[in-house]
């Protein structure tokens, strides 16, 4: 099935590792590649990224594990995506084509709308707000 948006699976993965975080209680990464479905090593690259920028730490050790450095409310979802994907750059071809070769582009200007909607949600969005979704029985 074909994906409209392409969103990095360390995105995802980071988006999720740090909806299942909080700042008192320890979660491994064993724990996050469990619930996420992804390589203990993706996982864990993901995390270090995240401890590189402070988002998290890390406590080593037999139970030790990962915790949000920052509060969930201060972590807003947009800083998470461009630091996992770079800055969001709305592009007028689905092609990423530097000229069109027709006069009028066959998207019309649907890409921008769509850029900037999602912009505007995750712009909002932090942390909080999706670790208080319901995870579907996930234990963290």
């Amino acid at each position: 099935m074909a994906k409209l948006f392409n969103i990095s699976e360390a995105t995802i993965i980071a988006f999720h590792s740090l909806a299942m975080m909080d700042n008192n209680e320890l979660v491994s990464a064993e724990k996050v590649a469990t619930n996420t479905f992804a390589s203990k090593n993706h996982v864990l690259k993901v995390l270090n990224h995240l401890v590189r920028q402070d988002y998290i730490r890390s406590i080593r050790g037999p139970k030790g594990g990962y915790m949000l450095n920052k509060m969930p409310e201060n972590i807003f979802l947009l800083d998470v995506f461009e630091l996992m994907e770079g800055p969001i750059l709305p592009s007028p071809c689905g092609l990423t084509m530097d000229q069109c070769p027709f006069k009028k582009c066959v998207f019309g200007d649907i890409t921008f709308q769509l850029t900037e909607m999602f912009v505007e949600f995750i712009k909002e969005k932090t942390v909080k707000d999706i670790s208080e979704i319901n995870l579907k029985g996930i234990e963290v």
